[in-house]
Formats: structure tokens, C-alpha cells, sequence
């Protein structure tokens, strides 16, 4: 493993549900109590700030417990990732991209359990409107050896002064299975990956859909040494 200044999964979580301004996290009561659980076991403190209509808005900070620590809010500043009001600097930093494998295991689940769900049947679907973080989750994905298709939907934000619907930012969906390690740590979702088999081995096989043929052109051949 590499060392990284913030948890994979808390990165996820936050780039997933969090402020882009902030080191705040805001999402439905009963899931974000479960995550708050988790978040705090990675040695950082969880204050509610608001509570409203089922729905949790909470502040992150590094426990006070410990010397020299640096806040959660100058973590996401000195790795580039903290934007203003209606300016989001959201991405995954390139360290996240290439950490080991359960580094990049943790950072999934972490944006799985905020815009991630699991059918009945096992199918799993990422959902994010931020074109960086859906390429870097479709890297991640690949780097792990999961199958994965993707489409690019538009969307629609409803508005409640006007009588017309406007048009939102593009949606990237992500559909795979993962039949080796899960992709989930919130328990409503694991327990139906578990319960659906873990999903089938043709998601980890790959086929060879076409060969073509291409013009021969003056290559260099090298060596490295082992």
C-alpha cells in the first residue's frame, strides 16, 4: 500500500456525497449513520450540523486526539480537490488511481455506497454527473479486472417556480458485476451482493470481438532489464 493523506473510502464518500467546498458530507439519515460508524473507526471526528427531513448534513474533521494533525477540509485543499460555491474541483487524484488493490477497492466503495446501487439480481450501477470522476471510476474498474459498460444519459432538474422542466448535467452510468471482493460496505447493500452469489465468472472474462488488419510500420525493439 502507498500512504495517502486521506482514507480511499472517506475520499469516496465525499466525492460522492460530499460539498465541493467544503469537508461536509450530506445524505439520507439512515445510511449516512452507518457510514458516520465508519468514517469514525478511520480515526476522524463527525459532527451533525443539520438535520432535516430524514436527510444528514455533517462536518469531517482528523480527531483531536492526535498531534499535528491537519484538518479534513485542508487535506482536500493541498490535494487540489477543494472548489468554491458552484465551481467544483472534484476528481480523483492520480495517487488513488494507481494504490494498491484494496486502496482502489475502499475508494469504490466509498462512491458505491453514496451513488452506487445493486438490483435484485446482482447488477451493480454507478451513477456520477462529474465527467472526471466517472473516467477515473472506469479506470479504477478496469485496473481491478472488472467488466464494466457505460452509457451518457441527460437529465432533467425539476423546477418548482416554473411550469417546465430544464435540462441538467449529463449523467455517466457504469454497469458491472463483481464476483471476487464487494464493492459495498453500507449493510443493506452488501447483504444483497451476498445474497445474489457474488455475481457470475463471465464478468471477469474478456473475448476478443474483432481482429483487423493494420498497415506494417518501422518499429524499435528494446530490452529491459529484470
Amino acid at each position: 500500500e502507498i500512504k495517502l493523506s486521506i482514507h480511499p473510502y472517506i475520499l469516496g464518500v465525499w466525492l460522492g456525497d460530499g460539498f465541493s467546498h467544503a469537508g461536509k458530507i450530506c445524505g439520507e439519515r439512515s445510511d449516512l449513520i452507518e457510514i458516520i460508524e465508519t468514517i469514525k473507526s478511520k480515526g476522524y471526528e463527525v459532527d451533525v450540523c443539520t438535520e432535516k427531513d430524514n436527510t444528514l448534513t455533517c462536518l469531517l474533521d482528523r480527531s483531536l486526539s492526535r498531534q499535528k494533525t491537519v484538518g479534513f477540509r485542508n487535506q482536500l485543499k493541498y490535494l487540489g480537490l477543494l472548489g468554491k460555491i458552484g465551481k467544483s474541483q472534484k476528481h480523483v487524484p492520480l495517487d488513488y488511481v494507481f494504490a494498491s488493490v484494496e486502496q482502489r477497492y475502499e475508494l469504490i466503495r466509498g462512491l458505491m455506497d453514496t451513488d452506487g446501487t445493486i438490483s435484485k439480481t446482482g447488477a451493480c450501477v454507478f451513477v456520477n454527473t462529474n465527467r472526471q470522476i466517472a473516467d477515473s471510476f472506469g479506470a479504477i474498474l478496469a485496473s481491478l479486472g472488472i467488466k464494466f459498460s457505460t452509457k451518457t444519459m441527460e437529465t432533467f432538474c425539476h423546477s418548482k417556480t416554473h411550469a417546465y422542466d430544464k435540462s441538467g448535467k449529463p449523467a455517466h452510468y457504469f454497469y458491472f458485476r463483481s464476483s471476487s471482493l464487494p464493492v459495498f460496505k453500507l449493510r443493506r447493500k452488501l447483504k444483497r451482493w451476498m445474497e445474489c452469489g457474488h455475481g457470475s465468472q463471465d464478468s471477469r472474462r474478456r473475448r476478443i470481438v474483432s481482429i483487423e488488419k493494420t498497415p506494417s510500420v518501422p518499429v524499435k525493439c528494446i530490452t529491459v532489464e529484470s
